[in-house]
């Protein structure tokens, strides 16, 4: 297994009782599962189940499923003649003529429609009933195909997914190697730290002699190394390196989790919460520039992320 892309699409085609039907899947990218499902109107109250085989199928995407159908049959679509209520006009027509003659009607005769007449009243012609196929199995096929496009669009998801984690591997390469290039220099960023805070101190010792103040000549050197080494404690970032090398390696190990979307995304969070630290508690000018190039490439890493499911 692998993680997944949300971009994917697929689509095919089935013919089933005089009709082919086309299903087409796209997917995008969404934080949750936003499904919406177009379906011809004779199938429309077959959405709630298509939405449920959605849901099974996909985590997280936004999903838009169209099925399209078209006739094979060239009068398939066109109406029929309803006989019932062509009888019911019929008798209607036989009822008022009977009427008309009983009651001796003067002026011009009782004439019944003509059949062109007859053929615009209402109810006489109507639209074929969708209902009658679905006996013989185009619910069926309807099915077969919503599921085999569904695979479809998970392999597309599979292999753009394979393609992202390449990606992912390189990017947290180069973020491995500016990490290992301030971690390789904890040593010196230690002592530059040491260094810089005494040369502060002995500044600010001479400043306070210049104006007079009585300070003493030449400060403990316990004393010195007690104040340096707490302040050198708290820009120590021993820690954050190591969490943000946990990071690292905890996101290169969700590649072979599918779904690890959310949790890729949060540690993309974590890490750039640790370098954040690490370049406030470090002022130093190639510590910054490797933070920085940290920063950047962390960012990429979280773009990418927003195409996992």
């Amino acid at each position: 297994m692998t993680i997944k892309s949300m971009t994917a699409f697929a689509s095919a085609a089935v013919e089933a009782n005089g009709s082919r039907y086309v299903c087409e899947i796209k997917t995008l990218n969404s934080r949750f599962l936003e499904a919406n499902v177009r379906l011809p109107r004779p199938q429309s109250y077959l959405e709630t189940q298509v939405l449920a085989r959605v849901k099974k199928a996909l985590a997280r995407g936004k999903v838009e499923v169209t099925i399209m159908a078209r006739s094979l049959n060239a009068k398939a679509d066109l109406p029929v003649l309803n006989e019932p209520v062509l009888r019911h006009y019929i008798e209607i027509f036989h009822a008022m003529q009977e009427a008309a003659r009983k009651i001796g009607r003067q002026g011009t005769p009782f004439q019944s429609p003509t059949h062109a007449e007859m053929l615009q009243l209402e109810g006489v012609l109507e639209a074929p009933d969708p209902m009658d196929a679905e006996a013989d199995g185009t619910q069926a096929a309807i099915f077969g195909l919503l599921e085999q496009v569904l695979a479809d669009v998970n392999n597309e998801r599979r292999k753009e997914g394979a393609a992202l984690a390449q990606a992912f591997k390189d990017l947290i390469a180069e973020l491995d190697r500016h990490h290992e290039a301030v971690a390789q220099r904890t040593d010196e960023i230690t002592r530059v730290i040491y260094e810089t805070y005494t040369t502060r101190l002995r500044a600010l010792q001479g400043r306070l002699a210049e104006n007079g103040l009585k300070v003493a000549s030449d400060l403990p050197e316990e004393r010195l190394m007690l104040e340096i080494s707490i302040l050198t404690d708290k820009s120590d970032i021993t820690e954050e390196l190591t969490r943000l090398k946990t990071h690292t390696q905890e996101f290169l190990a969700l590649l072979a989790t599918p779904e690890a979307g959310r949790k890729m995304d949060f540690l993309c969070q974590e890490m750039h919460r640790e370098v954040n630290t690490i370049a406030s508690k470090v002022l130093i000018t190639e510590v910054a520039t490797h933070t920085r190039e940290m920063k950047h490439t962390i960012e990429k890493i979280r773009q990418q992320v927003q195409n996992i499911e």
